[in-house]
């Protein structure tokens, strides 16, 4: 904890004293250290709320899939790559013939003859081809009916949607290069052994990058007045760390908790979208 709070601090110092005598890159450039110091932060002591789904729909005689793009990493509790139920809680819907238009997630989506719906979580775009990962699905689409959503997006469906749910039966997970059953990750991809020989649906639970700063707003890192709430959390956070951690540290229960009670307080309510204050 004392690692990434203390150079949290002094990181926000070195923005304060030197405002008015650095560059935009560089202030992002500290703001972002900043970000991914208390992001590490939160997601050791909250991991279940960063948490984040990706649906891999998996065909025969192929074996690696490309994981999110924005994966950081599956080597906390509750995260991994599980297997689905069929249910009816999530719906997969094929699609091709996409043009330019692209769908976007949190709309609804209709078939214009069946004139069933279901809402966006997630749009897998390969080009012109894909799938959509739908909930709240109702009525009933058809094969090769156009599909649009609420927005621009638009594409023809290619058979009819999915059913499935999540569960909690693990796939295992091997070494690299590994021919038992399960998978293994070798650069941006997840390698599934062996090789599939059927369709199937597989749900990877991983945390998420943290969400970096890229542009500077007309009161980015105005210490005296936006500034202040941050500034107030970083010091609480080491008020916690000097009262319990560094006197006792068998109350280091009582010091998480603390910790994160301050944390939430700063972030809001914390959900599977990664919220980094934005200075």
């Amino acid at each position: 904890m004392s690692f990434t709070v203390t150079n949290a601090f002094d990181a926000l110092t070195d923005i304060k004293k030197n405002i008015n005598n650095i560059s935009n890159s560089q202030k992002i450039r500290m703001a972002n250290f900043v970000n991914s110091q208390i992001y590490e932060y939160i997601i050791r002591i909250n991991p279940e709320d960063y948490i984040s789904d990706f649906t891999i729909s998996v065909i025969a005689n192929t074996f690696i899939y490309a994981r999110p793009s924005d994966f950081k990493t599956m080597s906390i509790i509750g995260t991994g790559l599980f297997k689905t139920t069929t249910d009816t809680g999530y719906g997969l819907l094929n699609y091709d013939g996409q043009g330019a238009t692209i769908f976007t997630v949190g709309l609804t989506v209709t078939g214009t003859t069946s004139l069933a719906t279901g809402v966006i979580t997630e749009d897998h775009d390969s080009g012109s081809t894909g799938y959509l990962i739908i909930r709240t699905i109702s009525g009933t689409f058809q094969d090769n009916e156009t599909i649009t959503d609420t927005s621009t997006g638009s594409a023809t469906t290619n058979g009819t949607v999915t059913v499935f749910s999540p569960s909690t039966d693990k796939v295992l997970q091997r070494n690299y290069g590994s021919n038992e059953e399960g998978y293994y990750q070798k650069g941006t991809n997840f390698i599934l052994t062996p090789i599939p020989t059927g369709t199937n649906i597989y749900v990877s639970r991983y945390i998420p990058i943290e969400t970096a700063l890229t542009v500077v707003g007309d009161n980015f890192i105005n210490i005296s007045t936006a500034g202040n709430k941050y500034l107030e959390t970083i010091r609480g956070l080491l008020l916690v760390q000097y009262e319990i951690f560094n006197k006792d540290i068998s109350s280091e229960v009582v010091a998480e908790q603390r910790a994160n009670n301050i944390l939430k307080d700063f972030f809001g309510s914390i959900n599977n979208t990664p919220k980094i204050y934005n200075l």
